[in-house]
């Protein structure tokens, strides 16, 4: 009888060891779940933002460097130099000399130099605005200092002045 009550005892302890481990066990099951969620879930945010990051990127190059030139760096992944060589190709700078020493003043007249930047905007919008359309396909806005603005023709390979259109 001795032997039977010691196995039972040893059996509730047993018993008693095993609820133990399975609650342990399942707990551990639990948490490594939640740790998989959530490495998952930053692992995704992490990969929004680096997808965010290389679409702000791409539109800084863009707006940096003609989109041959860009779509060569971001299409390949190539670092280094970019070189290519073009037959006929022309540089344009539309300059207002002396902008800012003659002509910009902050003034009552002119509410503090406002009316003036309204002007230089203008003229420069005026020049993007003829850029867009197609017989000036071939000329590619550089960038804008202050009151210049620069343009380079025949940098574009796939937008070649033809020389059909004569009254450029």
């Amino acid at each position: 009888k001795q032997n039977i009550l010691k196995l039972k005892e040893f059996g509730t302890v047993y018993l008693l060891m095993l609820f133990i481990a399975l609650i342990v066990l399942g707990y551990e099951v639990e948490r490594t779940a939640r740790m998989d969620f959530m490495q998952g879930r930053h692992a995704a945010q992490k990969k929004d933002q680096m997808e965010d990051f290389k679409t702000n990127n791409g539109i800084l190059l863009r707006n940096l460097l003609p989109g041959h030139v860009a779509e060569h760096f971001m299409g390949c992944g190539k670092i280094g130099l970019y070189h290519d060589e073009y037959a006929n190709v022309g540089v344009m700078f539309a300059s207002i000399p002396n902008f800012f020493a003659e002509f910009y003043a902050e003034t009552d007249v002119n509410n503090n130099g406002i009316e003036c930047m309204r002007v230089l905007n203008e003229i420069i919008a005026d020049f993007d605005e003829l850029l867009e359309k197609y017989k000036f396909n071939c000329i590619e806005k550089i960038k804008t200092i202050g009151a210049t603005y620069m343009v380079a023709a025949g940098l574009t390979p796939q937008a070649v002045y033809d020389g059909t259109d004569t009254d450029l």
